[in-house]
């Protein structure tokens, strides 16, 4: 996805370092498959406020939107989400760890 800018790319995601980033940073509870995609949704919104947008790419209805999307993120947090870039050029990943204690 692409909000602003000229950021794009592939996504890498791995359970195991979400999971162990989210208990350093001291948080528990049951965090479901979709978390990724919904955190994406919602700082999409909150930084084009295009709910239309949103929907199209998401690939589902207005209702559904409004229900798992539509958060409280601020506009700032979520141009800032469109903008992390790799810590190892090399490799062209981002390192969790490195990222979480910052």
């Amino acid at each position: 996805m692409r909000a602003g800018g000229n950021p794009q790319g592939t996504i890498h995601y791995s359970r195991s370092e979400f999971d162990a980033i989210r208990k350093a940073a001291g948080l528990s509870g049951s965090w479901g498959s979709d978390i990724m995609r919904h955190s994406a949704a919602s700082h999409l919104y909150a930084t084009t406020q295009n709910a239309a947008l949103v929907t199209a790419q998401m690939g589902h209805g207005l209702s559904v939107f409004m229900k798992h999307y539509k958060r409280a993120v601020t506009k700032v947090d979520g141009e800032a989400y469109f903008h992390v870039m790799p810590t190892d050029k090399e490799t062209n990943v981002v390192d969790l760890a490195t990222a979480a204690s910052r």
